[in-house]
């Protein structure tokens, strides 16, 4: 009886060991499952920690970007403002040097206006004078050769008189002179003998 029942109970015993080995080996590959499954989990985990990380750095990094942005936004803001009011200052400016330039304008017309007036009238009165002049001149001209010729004809008529008058002078010098030449003549030469008169080359 005995006997019969230690096969069985063996089998038993085995079967049990079995199922406790099996239930040990399916816990050990869940537990292997588990612990691989975590592992892969931390690992994401890890990634996604890192890539947190770097997208709270990137966000950081904007955020110190966008302060630097806005702060050269109200830096850019101000320097319009200043253009702006430079802008309005010079606007201002170009109004009243217009106003001054259109002042000048119409007064540099008027002048001109006048001035050129006055020159026409100027010249007309320099035209008109110098045809007075032309005129006068030509009178004087004509005064000046008619007084010329009067004088040629008064020197030369004084020439022939004055000709005339030594040449009578001059007559009457010699008529003067004339008798005692001819004695001083006379005594002075002497008488030549008949044979110089016929004989001249002697």
């Amino acid at each position: 009886m005995n006997d019969l029942l230690c096969p069985t109970e063996n089998s038993l015993q085995r079967k049990c060991d079995e199922d406790k080995q099996s239930t040990i080996d399916n816990y050990e590959e869940q537990l292997s499952s588990v612990i691989n499954k975590y592992h892969e989990e931390m690992e994401e985990a890890a990634k996604q920690y890192s890539s947190i990380t770097d997208t709270i750095m990137e966000l950081k990094n904007a955020k110190q970007e966008i302060k630097d942005l806005h702060e050269q936004l109200e830096q850019k803001i101000e320097e319009l403002k200043n253009q702006a009011q430079y802008i309005s200052f010079i606007e201002s400016q170009l109004a009243s040097d217009r106003a001054k330039l259109a002042e000048i304008e119409g007064t540099y017309k008027t002048n001109i206006g006048v001035m050129k007036r006055q020159y026409v009238v100027s010249i007309k009165a320099l035209q008109d004078q110098n045809l007075d002049l032309k005129q006068l001149f030509a009178i004087k001209a004509e005064e000046l050769c008619a007084l010329k010729a009067a004088i040629e004809e008064r020197e030369r008529r004084d020439e022939i008189k004055m000709r005339m008058s030594v040449n009578q002078e001059h007559g009457r010098v010699f008529e003067m002179i004339s008798p005692a030449v001819s004695d001083i003549l006379q005594t002075q030469t002497p008488t030549p003998s008949q044979t110089e008169v016929n004989n001249p080359d002697g």
